[in-house]
C-alpha cells in the first residue's frame, strides 16, 4: 500500500541570498584547505563503511510526525573529510530541520567509492529496513567514470533506483553533485556533465509527480561566478570538498529545498 504524501504544517520561508553571503563569509576567514589540494586517485577510497543517523529538531515541532530522509551515494555524501562525517547533505537537513521547525531522520546510506550498480542488490532490503518518505540520491558520479560504468547501464540503474522508491511509496530527491576541482576544472567535467544528463534523465523517465531535481552542481557554479570565488578555497583534493566546502555546498543545497518546500509538499 501506498504511504501518504506527508504535508507539513509550517509557515512560508525565505532563505535569502544574505544568509549565504553571511555564512560564506565566515567560512572563508576560518577554514583553510588540505595540504594535499589535487590529485588524489580512486584508489583512497573505502569501499564499505557504517551509515549514518542524525535526527534534527529545533524548538518544538510543528507536526508530530517524522520526516525519515534517506541518502544514497559516494564518499561525498557520506562527508568525505568532513568532521564525523557531517557532510553537506547532514548540513543541508540541519538547516531545513531548523527553518521549517520540522524533525527530520536522516539515515545516510552513502559509501565511500560506491556507484549504483553496486548498490543495486541492496537497495530493495533498504528501502524496508529504513522506511523512508524521502530517498535523496546523491550519487557523486566521479566513480562511474573511473570504472567506466556503461552509460545506459547507469540511466537504467538509476530509473530502477527511482522506480522501486516511488513504487516503495517515498518521494526522491536527485541531487546532482557538488562543486570540486574534478568536476569544475578537471579533465572529467564533460563526462561529469553527460553522467549528470543521464542521472535526472534517468529519474524524469519514471514520470511521477514524487520525483524532484536538485542541481547543486549548476547552483554552486554560479555562486562561485557570481561572487567571483575561486573553488581552491574549497577543496580537499581532487575528488573532495573540505569542510568549507561541504558548508558552502550544504547552505546552497538547503536553499533549493527550502525554496521548493511548499511544492514538494514539506510545508501546507
Amino acid at each position: 500500500m501506498r504511504k501518504r504524501n506527508i504535508m507539513w504544517g509550517a509557515g512560508a520561508v525565505v532563505c535569502s541570498a544574505a544568509l549565504i553571503v553571511t555564512l560564506i563569509s565566515h567560512v572563508s576567514r576560518g577554514a583553510t584547505t588540505s595540504s594535499n589540494p589535487t590529485g588524489q586517485s580512486v584508489r583512497h577510497a573505502r569501499e564499505t563503511s557504517p551509515s549514518t543517523t542524525s535526527a534534527f529538531t529545533k524548538g518544538k515541532s510543528t507536526s508530530s510526525q517524522t520526516l525519515t530522509v534517506m541518502a544514497i551515494g559516494g564518499s561525498s555524501a557520506q562527508g568525505y573529510d568532513a568532521p564525523k562525517l557531517d557532510g553537506y547533505l547532514t548540513r543541508a537537513m540541519q538547516t531545513v530541520s531548523s527553518k521549517l521547525n520540522l524533525h527530520i531522520n536522516f539515515v545516510n546510506k552513502a559509501v565511500s567509492g560506491g556507484i549504483p550498480t553496486m548498490l543495486a542488490p541492496q537497495y530493495d532490503p533498504l528501502l524496508y529496513q529504513v522506511k523512508p518518505n524521502v530517498v535523496l540520491i546523491a550519487w557523486g558520479l566521479l566513480n562511474d567514470i573511473a570504472r567506466k560504468t556503461p552509460q545506459a547501464m547507469f540511466e537504467r540503474v538509476i530509473k530502477d533506483e527511482v522506480s522501486m522508491a516511488v513504487a516503495y511509496g517515498a518521494d526522491v530527491w536527485i541531487v546532482t553533485p557538488p562543486v570540486t576541482p574534478a568536476t569544475y576544472v578537471g579533465h572529467d567535467v564533460k563526462l561529469e556533465q553527460v553522467y549528470t544528463n543521464l542521472e535526472v534523465a534517468g529519474a524524469r523517465e519514471v514520470h511521477s509527480s514524487h520525483v524532484h531535481v536538485f542541481d547543486l552542481l549548476s547552483a554552486m557554479k554560479s555562486y562561485l561566478k557570481v561572487h567571483h570565488l575561486s573553488y581552491k578555497p574549497y577543496a580537499s583534493n581532487n575528488w573532495h570538498m573540505n569542510l568549507a566546502g561541504h558548508i558552502l555546498a550544504g547552505q546552497i543545497l538547503a536553499n533549493e529545498i527550502l525554496t521548493k518546500s511548499k511544492a514538494i509538499g514539506l510545508v501546507a
